[in-house]
């Protein structure tokens, strides 16, 4: 596809998405080359402090996006809430409890199909409820390793980070980068640590590795 295409391509996806070109920063050769598309109200501009080593016709660009409330999917936060360990599933049971359901549907059946849908849901979800062990899942803001001498300063980074976005004042960016180094390097210290403890420990208590193991190691 020439370039040509590829420029009607990109107009139709944001015809057919309603979409609009947000980024107007230009880069050091006085162009845009990153394009930030949305449909939704977005304010985009310069990364005063980026994680890495900025790339000249590359800037380090910050979007804020105002999803309203209309937008936001609100999740649940019942202490309450499980997940299934379908590690530990009786299949016997569930297969005898699919078996005795009845999942007949007549072309005569008065019923709509997205009732007939629903019930079949309804009922597969019942037979695993039953054949399925739950547990409660804990819901961590932050891993592990951090203590709470981390997370405050995290919180005070992040306000100094707001602060300055709200301000533009270089005090608060100053503030901003002395409490990000700080960060980093208690963080790398306190994994280090964490580390050392859980590798010490699983020789006494097999369970700790294979509780660091589904955490930190084989893939979800």
């Amino acid at each position: 596809m020439g370039a040509q295409g590829s420029e009607r391509s990109v107009w139709e996806l944001m015809r057919f998405y309603e979409l609009r070109q947000c980024n107007g920063l230009r880069n050091a050769g006085d162009g845009i080359l990153d394009l930030i598309l949305s449909n939704l109200p977005c304010r985009v501009h310069r990364d005063m402090s980026p994680f890495l080593k900025e790339d000249k016709y590359h800037p380090a660009l910050m979007c804020h996006l105002n999803l309203g409330s209309d937008s936001c999917v609100r999740f649940s936060r019942s202490s309450n809430f499980g997940a299934f360990n379908f590690h530990k599933i009786d299949m016997a049971t569930l297969c005898e409890d699919l078996l005795s359901e009845q999942f007949i549907v007549r072309q005569d059946c008065p019923r709509s199909i997205n009732f007939l849908v629903n019930d079949f849901y309804k009922k597969l979800y019942n037979a695993i409820r039953k054949s399925v062990p739950v547990y409660r899942k804990q819901n961590r803001r932050y891993p592990t390793w951090y203590n709470k001498e981390i997370i405050d300063a995290v919180k005070s980074k992040n306000r100094m980070h707001k602060k300055f976005i709200r301000t533009r004042n270089d005090l608060y960016l100053d503030l901003y980068r002395e409490l990000r180094r700080s960060v980093k390097a208690k963080m790398r210290s306190a994994y280090r640590e964490y580390l050392d403890s859980s590798e010490n420990s699983f020789e006494k208590e097999p369970n700790k590795f294979w509780s660091f193991t589904w955490r930190h190691v084989l893939p979800r």
